[in-house]
């Protein structure tokens, strides 16, 4: 479970938090898959369980896939990136088209913290 604030794609005042969340990700993905990338030929299966605090989301919307393309940017540079992380939002741009299988999942939209639970699963193409 990675915890921190959600951060939505679309209603974010700025980018900052954002990309500390897509880094956030990124980095402990990255640290999990070793130092090799994988390969992004294959084909992924992601599920995602979101726990979202209300309090926290008061003023945003909690439709999911605004909340999903961050969690994705951060997820595909920790699997792919061969060197160091973006150091902008606009830098986040490995490829996401593998991720074939998708299943997410709102775990609880009353918690006392957010974060995700990502697991990932990865059927390698020869």
């Amino acid at each position: 479970m990675i915890l921190g604030k959600l951060s939505n794609s679309q209603t974010d005042a700025g980018q900052n938090i954002r990309f500390e969340w897509q880094t956030q990700i990124a980095n402990e993905i990255k640290s999990i898959r070793g130092i090799i990338p994988r390969s992004s030929k294959n084909e992924f299966a992601i599920s995602l369980g979101m726990k979202f605090s209300r309090h926290d989301n008061q003023k945003q919307p909690l439709d999911v896939d605004n909340f999903i393309k961050p969690i994705f940017a951060g997820i595909a540079a920790g699997l792919f990136s061969t060197g160091n992380l973006p150091t902008k939002v606009e830098d986040f741009k490995d490829d996401d088209s593998r991720f074939i299988y998708l299943y997410v999942e709102k775990l609880d939209v009353h918690a006392s913290t957010e974060g995700v639970a990502i697991v990932i699963s990865e059927l390698k193409i020869i």
